[in-house]
């Protein structure tokens, strides 16, 4: 299952409008960085919340449970990935 990984970049473009356009459209739910949160309504049945040490579990299980995923906007710091995990 496709999932999409959405930060600030997205905002910084204004680009949230196609961002939640495409997730609609495809049925592809997100998940967010810090900065990118508002990219997505938190009450969207397509948005996970925040990725990371400090986001919702089910974001992280997304993650590492999706086949594909589309990152956009974002950077893969260490607060999203554990050192050593995929």
């Amino acid at each position: 299952r496709p999932l999409i990984y959405a930060g600030g970049g997205v905002l910084n473009s204004n680009a949230a409008e196609e961002l939640r356009t495409f997730a609609k459209r495809f049925g592809i739910p997100v998940v967010t960085t810090l900065m990118g949160l508002s990219g997505i309504d938190t009450t969207d049945d397509l948005c996970l919340r925040m990725l990371g040490m400090h986001g919702t579990a089910y974001a992280n299980y997304a993650v590492e449970d999706c086949d594909f995923l589309f990152a956009v906007g974002a950077r893969f710091d260490d607060r999203v990935l554990k050192p050593g995990g995929r």
